[in-house]
């Protein structure tokens, strides 16, 4: 573990200042909801849920513009290049249980430091469920949260008041590259107020009692799909349906949050109609879940689920990829080394949730070299008004590659909707039932 990991030094500023930066690669649409609610006058403990590796955590200095540090699991930590990367980025290990029950007292210093750096007024990160899950719901909330800030209000003896932020995080795929992004700020709780208000209870009490209240403040800030048996039913449901809802309620302009409230109120009203035995909605879940088979295996988006005329989306697409085609000819060939290395190490990670992790930080770190080089060779050799619209092109190839590739895709995907007729006329048949109970 690295002392003095807090440290905003100049490679720091720089590295974060890219990354943040540059953090619209992954995304072609984000949105920070409720920033506001962050503490001003306190040490402040960021508990976001866990569901994308570490993009989870750059979410985090998406909102907050100084430094801050972070905890991860220590198997991540075991490459020499990895770790100089983690550390560099201001991320320590942190053991679990599998790790042996032997190493498990190394995070007595490793808590130990995370309250010195709080007492820094350096802002801490520590994921809140504990461990990623590619899955819209939420897990038991970790002990190890309440501990650092019980501890940190301990050592600040008053100075100041210690702060739990919950923060909810929400992507609109876990796995491919150029989606969305949608943040929100929970209510903080103050947990030194909470601690001088309670004198009466102890440590554990206070942990449990903290515990239960972030978890209810967490779950308001990110979507939760109910998990009891019909999750992948319920989600598709809202697949199917919450952009259309969306529109009808707020407009075509609508926003992620108006998106994550229409999903919300769709997985929440047909899971209680279900639990009432509702058979009609019974019978469309069943009905979804051959859907969902079907459609995936003939490639089908749930992207093309949103277009009302398919026809024109096709046209617009196609338009989209002729006009483009030149740009992604320059942009693969510029960006192949990213593409390379990225499909190297992307098909040795069992876990697809570390996959657009991997392809960012790869995008982070060789985006610069590759650019250099194209100014170098650019403005040696040729005139600058060819040279400087070069440059910026080059900066932009890898998201851009990726943007191109995910239109080819959706081609395909609203070609196959449009003419497969008894995919068509299901997807038609489920969202009148679907609308019928959620309007």
């Amino acid at each position: 573990m690295s002392k003095g990991i807090e440290n905003n030094n100049i490679p720091y500023r720089i590295g974060s200042a890219f990354m943040r930066l540059w953090f619209s690669s992954p995304f072609y649409k984000r949105q920070y909801i409720d920033t506001h609610k962050i503490p001003k006058d306190g040490a402040l403990i960021f508990g976001p849920n866990h569901s994308n590796a570490a993009l989870d955590a750059i979410a985090v200095m998406m909102i907050h513009k100084g430094p801050a540090v972070f905890v991860a699991r220590a198997d991540i930590f075991k490459s020499k290049l990895q770790a100089f990367l983690l550390n560099f980025c201001k991320i320590m290990p942190i053991m679990r249980i599998r790790d042996g029950y032997e190493n498990l007292a190394k995070n007595e210093e490793i808590m130990a430091e995370c309250v010195r750096v709080i007492q820094k007024n350096i802002p801490f990160c520590i994921m809140s469920e504990g461990t990623h899950r590619t899955m819209r719901n939420q897990l038991p909330i970790v002990k190890g949260m309440f501990r650092i800030a019980m501890q940190a209000h301990e050592a600040l003896n008053g100075i100041k008041d210690v702060y739990i932020i919950p923060y909810g995080i929400d992507y609109g795929n876990y796995y491919k590259y150029r989606t969305s992004i949608l943040t929100q700020v929970g209510d903080a709780i103050n947990v030194s107020q909470y601690i001088r208000e309670n004198k009466h209870l102890n440590a554990a009490e206070l942990i449990n009692n903290l515990r239960l209240e972030f978890a209810k403040r967490l779950e308001k800030v990110h979507l939760i799909i109910p998990n009891n048996g019909c999750y992948d039913e319920l989600y598709e449901c809202c697949l199917i349906w919450a952009s259309q809802l969306a529109t009808q309620k707020y407009g075509k302009r609508f926003t992620l949050l108006q998106r994550r409230e229409c999903s919300k109120l769709i997985a929440d009203t047909l899971e209680e109609h279900r639990n009432n035995g509702n058979n009609e909605v019974i019978d469309l879940l069943n009905d979804v879940k051959q859907f969902e088979k079907d459609r995936k295996a003939l490639h089908i988006s749930a992207n093309s689920f949103s277009k009302n005329n398919l026809k024109l989306s096709i046209i617009e697409r196609i338009a989209k990829i002729i006009i483009g085609l030149p740009y992604a000819i320059y942009a693969a060939v510029v960006s192949s080394i990213i593409l390379i290395i990225g499909g190297l190490l992307t098909n040795k990670m069992k876990d697809g949730a570390f996959h657009n992790s991997a392809r960012f930080v790869l995008d982070w770190l060789f985006t610069p070299i590759i650019t250099i080089i194209a100014a170098i060779v650019g403005f040696i050799y040729l005139p600058w008004f060819i040279a400087l619209p070069m440059v910026v092109l080059t900066m932009f190839a890898h998201p851009f590659i990726h943007h191109y590739a995910k239109e080819v895709r959706l081609l395909y995907s609203d070609y196959k909707l449009l003419t497969n007729k008894k995919i068509f006329g299901t997807l038609n048949k489920i969202r009148s039932t679907i609308q019928k109970y959620c309007k």
